[in-house]
């Protein structure tokens, strides 16, 4: 996964999961000791993702 992909994520809203697109915005952040992906969302928003919980490609 590299900055500028478009892929699908997951979130929860309300309960339900959600599948939207979102462009990768950074894979070499660490938070809480964990290599996250930060995505941004067409509404805007930007979610991290930790790596150990995405497929690997």
């Amino acid at each position: 996964m590299e900055v500028g992909n478009i892929r699908k994520f997951g979130y929860r809203v309300n309960g339900n999961i959600v599948h939207e697109s979102a462009r990768v915005i950074s894979t070499d952040k660490v938070t809480s000791g964990l290599k996250v992906i930060e995505a941004e969302f067409i509404d805007g928003t930007v979610r991290k993702y930790s790596r150990q919980h995405l497929p690997k490609e």
